[in-house]
């Protein structure tokens, strides 16, 4: 009430109802703002009283990025290095919003009350500290040609007694590169001329004020170029030139004394339909200028962009010219490249339906390609530009890639592994008067398995009539009818090997994996049904992926194992050598159906789903595994055929960082997850959408930075009461634009849950399951 306020930001946030300054009115000529007069007490800088005046009038610092503020006299910009390595900054001031941005604050009070002042006043800095003065000059000043920090200054005679204080920033003022990275907070930006660009040196002039060491943090960076070039150029931001444009200024991210950290380049990010609401931030660098295919493919993450000339096209030829600015060796988005800048460029020129035919065939002349980065691995990862329509939903069209190899698949599961909840054909009387342990060695059992039909008399008997209700010619023509053209086949180790006397997998009751691996013996009497899918799938034109479903010990505690033992004892030497032998039967079958099948997937759903922080299965011990296992198998497959590895979206950055398996060693390995919303159900697809959003993210996010491929190899229509159909239509296409495809689970299912059965049902609550539309290009 009298002018007296502590100090700190809220300070400056006061600017009615001071005495002496007037209450801004539509009359007045410009606005007045009050401004701060502290007199600092010598060593208790944050209690320092203060008192407000008027100033002249203020002046209008609106503006949104540092290079539009430096333009404005009397502005400052104001803002800070990367926070992630000073938690003392986030602790003093959360979010920074109000202390960073374009002000007209006086740089040597923003530094001695808005920053050190709060430090000591409301957390008790100590100033005099190493940490403290570090963290302080992570807040930067810049105007006009200066550019400064805060800092600490300490008073020799003294001692504790210490002040905020501005000093220019030569931290960065050197003109080499490797001293610059050497130097802590400081970042290399660069112009590659890799192929020319007028336009930059136009804009630009010969680079030196946007180049070399500076102390700018990347996105800074980034958005002052892209403004630069949008305001130069006048037309949308989301237009090829502008990406051609940011693409040749690079960022090396200093790591003090360890060198580069990272590696960045500018990029253009856009909404989908809007092509002015456009911004630049960095992006992961890879040096993708090469003159031809083969030298991009060998390159890892770069991509070849080509245009198909295999037919006429008037519209690619009106909307994108000679190609050239759309086409070569970029580390490119290809789910950003056919949705922003074929599909938007092709629908803001044309004006046109996405439905239209004419849209439909320009937008699918656009190809993708990436190669592993390997020498000698012939695989690519190949996709070609579509559209697909959210029908049912949004009713919104997006331009995305499409694998050309795609896999539309489905599950035939709950055969050779029958699981009771699933209620198929003859699971009733399969299961009929069996019981199962309520705890095994301390752990919950809640549901019956396989194992537990090994108990009653008659169970060889009960599988084989089992098998041969359940396998059907007609289940293969319907899904070859429906557009599937691969079906994944789940089987159990007790299908594959034999295991002499009563030796069974590691693990406390032993007893139950012994009654299982005797249901049907030898083993060999299985293969008669599972040569039988093969020749169905033969006559039909499917392939056929087998999966190790359930593993010795089982690998998760779920009744798909064979045999719910409460937990998972797979993860020993015993077990792991015996899975190896099972996947080495599943590679003999494979090689002897060469024709049909596609493949195997050495092992289902290990234990974990959460990722590291829950791991109940040592991934360095499955890696191994994994090595052996597919070292046998290809004594019997061509090391062209796949070999899958399947873990949890939590684990694929696991996979991703070492990616231990090479084309040389290994032959083709593809690696898959499965998708399911584990929370419970949701009443509305929106939510649904949203809960998985991030795995999705997981698995594009695979897809662009390893050498692998990936699809989905399970997920459900279940867990939302909406269209069934728009939600298949969702999913299918989520999956294959990020991956190779997708196989729903399962093929059938017990008539009171069809949304666990969505090929072989009718009817999904109210909707028939449109696969055939949804496989197309043509939509459902």
């Amino acid at each position: 009430p009298h002018g007296r306020w502590p100090v700190g930001s809220s300070l400056r946030q006061q600017a009615l109802g001071v005495p002496g300054c007037p209450t801004p009115t539509a009359a007045m000529h410009g606005w007045h703002r009050c401004k701060s007069s502290r007199l600092a007490v010598a060593g208790l800088v944050g209690l320092a009283a203060s008192s407000l005046r008027c100033s002249a009038t203020a002046r209008d610092c609106t503006a949104f990025n540092r290079d539009a503020c430096l333009q404005k006299t009397g502005c400052r910009w104001f803002s800070h290095r990367d926070l992630t390595d000073c938690p003392l900054c986030r602790s003093w001031f959360g979010g920074h919003d109000g202390i960073a941005g374009c002000r007209d604050w006086i740089p040597d009070e923003y530094c001695k009350y808005e920053i050190v002042g709060t430090a000591h006043a409301q957390h008790g800095a100590d100033l005099a500290s190493l940490e403290v003065r570090n963290a302080v000059e992570h807040y930067q000043i810049a105007e006009g040609g200066f550019s400064g920090i805060c800092s600490v200054w300490c008073n020799p005679d003294q001692p504790g007694v210490c002040f905020g204080q501005v000093r220019e920033d030569i931290r960065c003022a050197v003109s080499s590169e490797d001293e610059c990275l050497g130097r802590q907070g400081c970042n290399w930006f660069e112009y590659t001329q890799h192929a020319g660009c007028k336009l930059c040196d136009s804009w630009f002039g010969n680079q030196a004020s946007i180049t070399g060491c500076r102390a700018w943090g990347p996105d800074d960076f980034c958005t002052l170029v892209f403004d630069a070039a949008t305001h130069k150029y006048g037309g949308r931001p989301s237009d090829a030139v502008i990406r051609q444009v940011i693409d040749h200024y690079r960022i090396m991210k200093g790591g003090g004394m360890g060198g580069i950290s990272a590696q960045y380049k500018c990029d253009v990010f856009c909404e989908w339909n809007w092509p002015w609401a456009c911004s630049s931030r960095p992006a992961p660098a890879s040096d993708c200028w090469a003159l031809s295919a083969g030298e991009c493919l060998a390159k890892p993450g770069c991509r070849w962009f080509t245009y198909e000339d295999d037919r006429d096209c008037p519209l690619c030829d009106r909307v994108f010219g000679d190609r050239k600015a759309v086409t070569g060796c970029h580390d490119w988005d290809p789910g950003d490249y056919c949705g922003r800048i074929i599909f938007q460029a092709v629908q803001t020129v044309h004006n046109g339906d996405p439905h239209n035919r004419t849209v439909r065939e320009a937008v699918r002349h656009f190809r993708i390609q990436q190669g592993s980065g390997e020498e000698g691995d012939p695989f690519v990862k190949d996709s070609t530009c579509s559209i697909w329509c959210d029908e049912g939903f949004t009713g919104q069209c997006f331009g995305q890639p499409r694998a050309n190899s795609e896999l539309k698949g489905v599950n035939y599961g709950g055969r050779f592994v029958p699981e009771k909840w699933l209620g198929i054909v003859g699971t009733e009387d399969l299961f009929k008067a069996t019981r199962h342990p309520t705890k095994i060695a301390g752990a919950r059992v809640d549901t019956l398995s396989l194992c537990d039909v090994g108990e009653v008399w008659d169970a060889s008997h009960r599988m084989e009539r089992f098998l041969n209700n359940s396998i059907s010619p007609e289940h293969f023509k319907r899904m070859a009818d429906l557009g599937f053209n691969i079906v994944r086949l789940p089987l159990g180790y007790w299908n594959l090997i034999d295991l002499p006397g009563g030796v069974t997998p590691n693990g406390p009751a032993s007893h139950r994996w012994r009654r299982l691996q005797k249901i049907l013996t030898p083993a060999v009497r299985y293969h008669s049904w599972i040569d039988r899918v093969f020749s169905f799938a033969r006559q039909h034109g499917l392939k056929i992926l087998l999966d190790l479903h359930g593993a010795p010990g089982g690998q998760t505690d779920n009744a798909f194992t064979g045999c719910n033992q409460g937990r998972s004892y797979f993860d020993t030497d015993w077990n792991r050598h015996l899975a190896a032998r099972a996947d080495e039967e599943m590679a003999r079958i494979c090689g002897r159906h060469s024709d049909v099948c596609w493949g195997i997937e050495l092992l289902n759903e290990p234990s974990s789903p959460g990722g590291p922080t829950s791991s109940r299965i040592n991934r360095d011990n499955l890696r191994l595994y994994y090595d052996k296992s597919i070292k046998a198998a290809r004594r019997h497959m061509h090391k062209d055929v796949p070999i899958v590895i399947m873990d949890w979206p939590a684990w694929l950055s696991w996979w991703k960082e070492r990616q231990p398996f090479t084309y040389r060693d290994h032959g083709r390995i593809v690696f898959a997850t499965h998708i399911y919303h584990l929370g419970g159900a949701t009443h509305d697809q929106w939510h649904l959408r949203q809960a998985l959003a991030e795995d999705v993210g997981k698995i594009a996010d695979f897809r662009l930075h390893s050498r692998y491929e990936i699809m989905v190899s399970e997920y459900s229509l279940a867990n939302t009461v909406e269209s069934y159909n728009s939600l298949a239509n969702w999913y299918v296409h989520q999956f294959n634009q990020h991956g190779l495809g997708s196989m729903v689970w399962n093929f059938d299912a017990g008539w009171w849950m069809p949304s666990w059965g969505s090929v072989m049902a009718d009817k999904v609550r109210y909707d028939t399951i449109q696969w055939k539309g949804i496989f197309s290009h043509i939509g459902i």
